[in-house]
């Protein structure tokens, strides 16, 4: 995906791939050695988590360029 924004110059490729870094630095902020005291809780927590962010994202700002994609034969 951000290869792609890179090759057909998607205009808000800098903010995209800034919310997929700071995804990527939350999880590995995470204290993995709380899991331990209550795995189900803290599993449960991150899976909704990780839902709620990749729905929001999926449907919010990938949504942005499909145009772009489909103009450039991607999707």
């Amino acid at each position: 995906e951000e290869n792609l924004f890179d090759k057909f110059s998607y205009e808000n490729s800098d903010k995209h791939k800034e919310e997929h870094s700071k995804l990527v630095n939350e999880i590995i902020e995470l204290d993995l050695s709380s899991f331990d005291e209550n795995q189900v809780k803290h599993t449960n927590d991150l899976l909704k988590f990780l839902i709620t962010w990749l729905f929001k994202h999926i449907s919010g700002s990938d949504f942005l360029y499909k145009n772009l994609f489909i103009a450039n034969n991607v999707i």
